[in-house]
């Protein structure tokens, strides 16, 4: 019998009626590829690419159009931008021609909106292109800060600050002690003499510098040379994460104190090796030092300096202002703090509020190693010192050549005194007796006492003398 293909019907057994459909055969297998049809009329979805002369009807749909008619100016290669450049350029058009563009160090921007890299201004070397960024800064509204790199930048000219004067280096702390440059980011050395920044006043007052600001830079200096003083208040100030090392003097000189208001010294900050007493400032409502602050000389670089008896910090009628928890060592010919101002009860600056110093360390090297005077000397002002250790003085007190000679660890011939839970050690070879405080003139608390003993053991308590002191019994009062 023959097998229907798909499809078919069976015929009627009976006659002419037709039956009901019966089940699907099996898939044959697949017929020949036909030919090709005509292409069609096109759509939107092509993704052709033109390399031609003329430019494509509007109706073309192509992804991109190569003019191989064009050749770049620089290049000469057709169609092409110039190849090259280096790290900091801009690709900038050098006319409206096609292609036609170079590479460009574009002096006074930066890749940070509003702010002047210093690489990036034209000069022949730092100083020049220094002298250029604080032109620029200084003209405008908003003077914007300047940006220095990790590297090592060289300047000898000294330099006038102007209002809203801000140096930045790359963000962390610059500790110019390091010799490895990938350790202290950002580094500065300047040369020369005379002091490198003066306030001498800015555009609000032949009298004032307002809006100060350096951070995060190592700044190395020479003998000769200061790295900031000039007559006029410097207001608003703010130094942070920097250091100096190897300067005549850093703020302020010996003749001449650095003026400051309402300035803040804060992050992690170190004045090192000065040939001179580092620090002389005067002013009121300053916090200053807050965070992480040291402060040290070696002996040779007082010798060098004939510095003998000069103090690292001296704080000259500072009043309502802040010191924080600095660790400030002087060892030999350096002592260590000397506050000034007029006399108790006596009225003018200093006296309308306190100078506070809260968790200092002030010691000599170490026991071995200690300072030939006092730690601190108070003549004048009025002088809040708590919680503050205080170590490793007067093994040779006539040697710092002070008038009245040195006579104990914190020395007073006038002012105001607080001395409030603060710790006091002996250098090796220096008495009990050798008062922890000599008052000869002024008044003075000093209480809650306590005692170290690197520098040998106690039969007593540390000593006070003075007829203007007033004790509690954590002291003997001579």
């Amino acid at each position: 019998m023959t097998v229907p293909f798909e499809g078919q019907l069976w015929p009627s057994a009976g006659g002419s009626g037709s039956g009901a459909t019966g089940p699907t055969g099996p898939t044959g297998p697949a017929g020949l590829t036909g030919p090709t049809g005509p292409a069609g009329s096109g759509g939107s979805g092509t993704t052709e690419i033109i390399v031609q002369t003329a430019q494509p009807s509007s109706g073309a749909t192509a992804l991109l159009w190569i003019d191989s008619d064009d050749t770049s100016v620089a290049s000469g290669v057709p169609g092409t931008l110039p190849t090259g450049g280096t790290l900091g350029q801009s690709l900038v058009k050098t006319s409206s021609t096609d292609f036609a563009a170079n590479w460009q160090t574009i002096s006074g921007t930066s890749t940070l909106q509003g702010q002047i890299e210093l690489d990036s201004m034209a000069g022949a070397d730092d100083d020049a292109k220094l002298t250029n960024a604080m032109s620029l800064a200084a003209a405008q509204t908003y003077p914007p800060p300047i940006l220095l790199g990790p590297r090592n930048y060289s300047f000898s000219n000294n330099r006038t600050l102007y209002d809203g004067f801000t140096l930045i280096g790359v963000q962390g702390m610059g500790n110019a002690e390091l010799t490895n440059q990938g350790t202290t980011r950002t580094r500065v050395t300047v040369g020369g003499t005379g002091t490198w920044l003066s306030a001498n006043g800015g555009i609000r007052s032949g009298t004032q510098n307002w809006d100060v600001a350096i951070r995060n830079i190592a700044f190395t200096g020479n003998s000769s040379k200061q790295f900031m003083g000039g007559t006029a208040v410097l207001w608003c100030m703010n130094l942070q994460d920097c250091s100096w090392s190897s300067w005549s003097s850093i703020l302020g000189s010996q003749a001449t104190k650095l003026l400051i208001n309402l300035c803040l010294f804060d992050g992690w900050l170190s004045f090192h090796n000065s040939y001179h007493g580092g620090i002389h400032i005067g002013g009121s409502d300053n916090t200053l030092f807050v965070g992480m602050t040291n402060i040290d000389s070696g002996t040779a670089f007082n010798s060098s300096g004939g510095a003998n008896g000069q103090y690292h910090l001296w704080l000259d009628s500072l009043e309502k202002s802040t010191i924080g928890p600095i660790y400030l060592t002087c060892e030999g010919a350096w002592n260590g703090i000397r506050v000034s101002g007029p006399a108790h009860n006596t009225g003018g600056s200093n006296l309308g509020g306190p100078l506070w110093i809260t968790g200092a360390k002030i010691e000599g090297r170490n026991a071995g190693a200690a300072c030939n005077g006092s730690a601190i000397r108070v003549e004048g002002g009025q002088l809040h010192l708590r919680d503050t250790w205080i170590g490793y003085g007067m093994v040779s007190p006539a040697t710092p050549g002070h008038s009245p000679q040195d006579a104990g660890m914190i020395h007073q011939t006038a002012g105001q005194l607080l001395v409030d839970g603060c710790t006091y050690d002996r250098a090796t070879g220096v008495a009990e007796t050798v008062p922890f405080v000599y008052s000869a003139g002024g008044k003075a608390r000093v209480s809650n006492t306590f005692i170290g003993s690197k520098g040998g053991t106690w039969s007593g308590l540390p000593r006070v003398t003075g007829s203007g002191v007033n004790a509690d019994n954590s002291v003997t009062v001579i």
